[in-house]
């Protein structure tokens, strides 16, 4: 398990419009990651059927947790899909605007993983046997909620070291039908741009990217696909 220490995040917005003006102002002043430039994220989120986590971030809680299975995906087309996946099971806890994560390395089975219904007990047993190193003190009702998916492409700025994401084809396409009623998969017309570690607000790539239209905000991703799936918050 890797505990890493809690860190500086600055997310961003913009229309999806704006992609490739983003990505020509930071292929220009920043370069592309060397190891992962561009991958398919994948997320199962866990959340309580009182919904908490969706609750910790729609009513702007100052502590909030979040736990989630995450993998990634090569984008390229015709890439065959390994037969077992590396699988990440972290726990993300932020206290204000200062993040903190936990991660354990789990090796599943793929197929079963892109495939089977979150309404299954096997992800759930996941949880119940992994739960400390999620940070939990106990798996409690914790249950897969909602699958996410993305494509992100990443950069380093040479200047000053930050990492740089661009998140667009932002998704919910599975969800658990026990928990969330009478939903649609949904797409999100948004694209997200977060900034990882130090940088200067009048760095120029970044002064260029506000220019262009993009701004702050506490975006989740989990929290707008839940709101868009249920239409707000429903306790039981």
């Amino acid at each position: 398990m890797i505990n890493r220490p809690l860190s500086a995040e600055d997310k961003y917005i913009s229309p999806p419009f704006l992609y490739e003006r983003i990505h020509a102002i930071l292929r220009h002043y920043c370069r592309l990651d060397r190891l992962y430039p561009r991958n398919r994220v994948f997320s199962i989120y866990y959340d309580t059927p009182s919904q908490t986590a969706f609750a910790e971030k729609t009513n702007g809680d100052f502590l909030k947790h979040k736990v989630r299975l995450r993998w990634y995906e090569d984008d390229q087309a015709g890439t065959p899909p390994p037969a077992q996946a590396v699988v990440y099971l972290e726990s993300k806890n932020k206290v204000g605007g200062v993040r903190g994560k936990s991660r354990q390395a789990l090796l599943l089975d793929a197929k079963q993983l892109r495939t089977a219904s979150l309404e299954k007990p096997w992800l759930q047993a996941i949880l119940a046997k992994h739960f400390r190193e999620a940070g939990l003190a106990s798996p409690g009702r914790w249950r897969p909620a909602i699958q996410i998916e993305y494509l992100r492409e990443r950069y380093e700025c040479p200047a000053s070291g930050a990492r740089v994401c661009v998140d667009s084809r932002i998704g919910c396409l599975r969800f658990n039908r026990q928990m969330i009623h009478g939903a649609a998969p949904v797409r999100l017309n948004t694209l997200v741009v977060e900034i990882k570690g130090v940088h200067n607000p009048d760095t120029p790539w970044l002064k260029l990217l506000h220019a262009s239209g993009m701004r702050a905000a506490s975006f989740s991703k989990y929290g707008a696909c839940f709101a868009q799936l249920t239409g707000g918050l429903n306790h039981e």
